[in-house]
């Protein structure tokens, strides 16, 4: 019930009751049903897009389902590992050489293709972001290829969010390597294929809304990527209200508008993203260093060239964002302050 949930976007209460379903079967002691509790529990939080704890559970995941036999959950926690470690942890040579036991763990499984495709898949996402992005783009088509061969192109195939899945990053992969035209049609397929599967506005549906939204940025098409952006958040407003998913997708809305010279709506913008994103971006000094410049930049421009003040509790994290803020041409002041109410 609780996998059936996450497929259907019935997100509410769903990671706390995975959790409990965890807790319970650690108390029960037996190998396989911690290894089927861990399963669905990172299933779910893979659906709703929360890695915090990813890394840990699949680690304990390929422990224990090796310890009970299970082959296929075996598989899937290194499969998953790859990414957890390679991509949203950002350390890809320890993660592309978790491949090896990730294979073998799928030939014990019996090298079904679900398994297979998706390893192929988790070696995409982690090549597509660094130098081997080619090498990315060659594993994606092996992977589509052995997807459509088993049928997952069509109607009601068990194989067929595998496939929307393949599509989705296929479309990020060819915006990163610049072919932007190819790229809008595989997300549009990944976009057509999702709503087959579950309807309009799904959780994945906005994602790759998003995804769209930088393609057609990059193409120039600033209404294109605004209309696209604006959808994805329309969703995230209804099924991801207070994430750092509907943050993301504010912040490049605001990005948009600035290139757009839109600037007061593009501050307001930056407002909604920065209260959004700064706890998701608090172990990150760069990262929150441009979100406050990107912010700055557009309350510079809307005051019509006038002074910035920045605020905030000190430290890196200031000093940097006023420097990012002096090479863009951007006259700040920094003051250590807390404004927060008492």
């Amino acid at each position: 019930d609780i996998e059936l949930d996450g497929r259907a976007d019935r997100l509410k209460g769903l990671l706390e009751r995975s959790r409990v379903v965890v807790a319970d079967a650690r108390l029960l002691g037996h190998p396989g049903t911690l290894a089927a509790a861990l399963a669905t529990k990172i299933r779910v939080d893979l659906h709703a897009h929360d890695p915090t704890a990813a890394e840990a559970n699949l680690r304990e995941l390929t422990q224990g389902a090796a310890s009970a036999h299970r082959d296929e959950d075996e598989a899937f926690a290194w499969t998953e590992l790859i990414v957890a470690i390679g991509d949203v942890a950002g350390r890809p040579d320890e993660g592309l050489a978790l491949v090896a036991p990730a294979s073998a763990a799928v030939l014990r499984a019996g090298d079904p293709v679900r398994l297979r495709a998706g390893l192929l898949l988790a070696q995409a996402i982690v090549l597509d972001q660094g130098p081997k992005l080619e090498e990315g783009l060659q594993r994606l088509a092996e992977a589509r290829a052995l997807l459509v061969k088993s049928g997952a192109d069509q109607a009601g195939s068990p194989l067929a969010e595998l496939l929307a899945d393949v599509a989705s990053e296929q479309g990020q992969a060819l915006t990163i390597n610049g072919d932007y035209e190819q790229a809008t049609v595989a997300l549009r397929e990944a976009i057509d294929r999702y709503r087959a599967m579950r309807g309009p506005d799904s959780t994945d549906e906005a994602i790759v809304l998003h995804n769209l939204g930088i393609t057609f940025q990059r193409m120039d098409k600033t209404a294109d990527a605004l209309a696209s952006l604006r959808e994805a958040v329309r969703i995230n407003e209804r099924k991801a209200a207070g994430t750092a998913r509907l943050g993301s997708n504010l912040l490049s809305i605001a990005s948009v508008l600035g290139n757009m010279d839109k600037w007061d709506e593009s501050l307001t913008t930056y407002d909604r993203a920065v209260e959004l994103l700064r706890d998701a971006a608090k172990n990150d000094p760069n990262q929150l260093a441009g979100l406050l410049l990107g912010r700055a930049m557009a309350l510079h421009f809307a005051a019509a060239g006038g002074r910035v003040a920045l605020l905030d509790l000190g430290g890196p994290d200031l000093d940097e964002t006023r420097a990012r803020c002096a090479e863009h041409g951007v006259s700040a002041r920094a003051y250590v302050a807390n404004v927060t109410d008492e």
